[in-house]
């Protein structure tokens, strides 16, 4: 529903921007740093995470140009990229919209797909801990990178993403897409 796209680019992206912006004179101040927290969906998109990931992407490209825009000013920003992390995502995750008039098209792949993110949920996803950890290690560092890849999946996944061209890299993921997913 499009009231629920709204609400979600607010909280993934908007938000996160209108923060930053009303901090920028202690940032200046202090030659502080933004840590913006992304996701590896904003690198790789999945089926049925378009939304989500249109607003990590969007976090994605605005930290790129804080990056550019802010150091100048001595301020380091950097976007936190990570994999699957247990933070109860999946969990409250809801695709689509069952009331629309072709919902009923999506009914067996959305349910495979749910089973598929419950496997990810008890078996796959890791402790959060770790993504914590690296956001503090960044306060501490005297110089960080523009970006961050944080788990095994992410790097691989990231790293992939970024050096495959897409005549190679979506054939490979809408085979692992059928093949997992649907």
């Amino acid at each position: 529903k499009p009231e629920e796209v709204i609400r979600q680019f607010q909280v993934n992206a908007i938000g996160p921007l209108a923060l930053t912006r009303e901090l920028l004179p202690a940032l200046r101040a202090t030659r502080g740093r933004v840590l913006n927290l992304t996701s590896l969906a904003g690198i790789t998109v999945f089926p049925f995470y378009g939304t989500y990931a249109a607003t990590k992407y969007a976090m994605h490209a605005l930290s790129e140009a804080m990056y550019y825009e802010l150091k100048p000013f001595g301020i380091q920003v950097a976007a936190i990229e990570p994999g699957g992390y247990r933070t109860g995502l999946m969990r409250n995750a809801r695709f689509g919209d069952s009331t629309h008039p072709h919902a009923a098209l999506y009914s067996d792949r959305l349910r495979r797909f749910d089973g598929f993110l419950k496997h990810v949920q008890d078996h796959i996803e890791k402790d959060p801990e770790v993504v914590a950890q690296t956001l503090v290690s960044l306060t501490e560092k005297s110089r960080i990178r523009p970006r961050y890849l944080v788990g095994g999946e992410a790097v691989a996944n990231g790293i992939l993403r970024r050096l495959t061209p897409d005549r190679v890299f979506l054939p490979i993921q809408d085979w692992i897409y059928r093949k997992f997913f649907f």
